[in-house]
């Protein structure tokens, strides 16, 4: 039995199409969302306006937090 060139070509493309168009499993897509999430983080802590708003939420809760209640323990 003899292959030609045609139909190894179609194999080959057909593999090809295979890996490049293949759709993700689910590790691969948890890691890609993990790892956009990450990405954001990057971008966002570099931003000076978001770090400057950040940092007075801090300080407005930090007052509130020490507004002198202490922790209400649930028997």
């Amino acid at each position: 039995m003899r292959v030609s060139g045609r139909k190894l070509t179609g194999l080959g493309l057909g593999l090809l199409a295979y890996f490049v168009v293949r759709r993700p499993s689910r590790q691969e897509r948890r890691r890609a969302r993990r790892e956009a999430i990450y990405r954001s983080y990057a971008l966002t802590a570099e931003d000076p306006e978001f770090m400057a708003e950040h940092r007075e939420l801090m300080r407005e809760l930090d007052t509130t937090a020490a507004d002198g209640l202490g922790e209400v323990s649930v028997s």
